[in-house]
């Protein structure tokens, strides 16, 4: 069926990219001091996971995502200890993910392997419930776990604030780049010494009983600034700007509705299953493309 690429322009197609990938994985070997041996077993590792039936893709996408990490962190094990994670993830949202693991690592402490895949998963589970999708933090991420990191809030249960603060903000605005944009100016907000100030000395709790070093989860923070207020924007504009009143006028209307927030506690609860990451790969990887490029992948190995 694929007379062309099976006489001759997977080959070529092949030895092009095998040496790219050689050249690529070498300076990564410098860059992260390891010997040509651990370049070698990480190239086979790379090609092997690309290959994997539920996965198919570009061994190059997954070697994108292992620089952006060692980039960022300088941290090529976290990198080595995610490959299968970051594969499912790439063939799933379409995108290179590497940096977003790299944030996530770096601004919210998820280091461990089995915590990344659920992070990722609950990621993907709150996309489909809502319209903030993963491809988008996948473009967005950097931003938004800078915003949100600077609150001092770490693991998955952080993660999972965040997502659910996109969600309800992109219910509000025009696109993905503006509901990060919104949440970006909320915590903005937050962080300003005269706004602090006078949240709390409107009875607004900020910082964490638990840890003075963290502040209080946004979201728990946004809903008794609404509760406060009875939802009245002129009050909220008085200590949020507009930009930032933009990541709340969902909540806002819900609460003037029922007087509750179910929306934005079903997203910070959804589940941290990953089977709707790893049933996404699979159907991708099940397409003629993915299979192509898994051809394409095998004479390049």
């Amino acid at each position: 069926r694929y007379p062309a690429i099976i006489t001759g322009a997977t080959p070529a197609y092949a030895i092009k990219n095998a040496a790219n990938l050689e050249l690529r994985l070498t300076r990564l070997g410098i860059q992260a001091e390891i010997s040509q041996k651990q370049v070698n077993d990480l190239n086979n590792e790379i090609y092997r996971i690309s290959q994997l039936r539920d996965i198919n893709i570009n061994p190059n996408e997954l070697l994108s995502a292992v620089e952006k990490i060692v980039s960022k962190t300088g941290n090529l094990e976290f990198a080595q200890n995610n490959l299968k994670n970051l594969a499912y993830t790439i063939s799933a949202a379409g995108n290179d993910v590497g940096a977003m693991a790299a944030d996530l690592f770096e601004k919210f402490n998820i280091k461990d392997a089995n915590q990344m895949i659920a992070t990722l998963g609950m990621l993907v589970n709150q996309g489909k419930a809502g319209a903030f999708e993963l491809r988008d933090l996948a473009t967005q991420g950097e931003r938004v776990t800078a915003a949100y990191g600077q609150m001092g809030r770490t693991g998955v249960k952080a993660a999972a604030e965040m997502g659910a603060m996109l969600q309800m903000a992109r219910k509000a605005t025009g696109s993905p780049e503006q509901a990060a944009t919104a949440l970006e100016a909320f915590i903005r907000n937050l962080n300003a010494v005269e706004k602090r100030s006078m949240l709390q000395k409107a009875g607004i709790q900020l910082i964490d009983p638990e840890d003075p070093k963290r502040m209080r989860s946004a979201v728990e923070i946004a809903k008794d600034l609404i509760k406060l207020t009875k939802g009245d924007v002129s009050k909220i504009g008085r200590v949020i700007d507009a930009e930032g009143i933009r990541a709340l006028n969902a909540m806002i209307i819900e609460y003037k509705q029922t007087g509750a927030f179910e929306t934005v506690d079903s997203f910070v609860n959804i589940s941290r299953e990953s089977k709707g990451l790893l049933a996404d790969s699979a159907r991708v990887a099940g397409t003629l493309d993915s299979s192509l490029t898994s051809l394409k992948t095998a004479w390049s190995g």
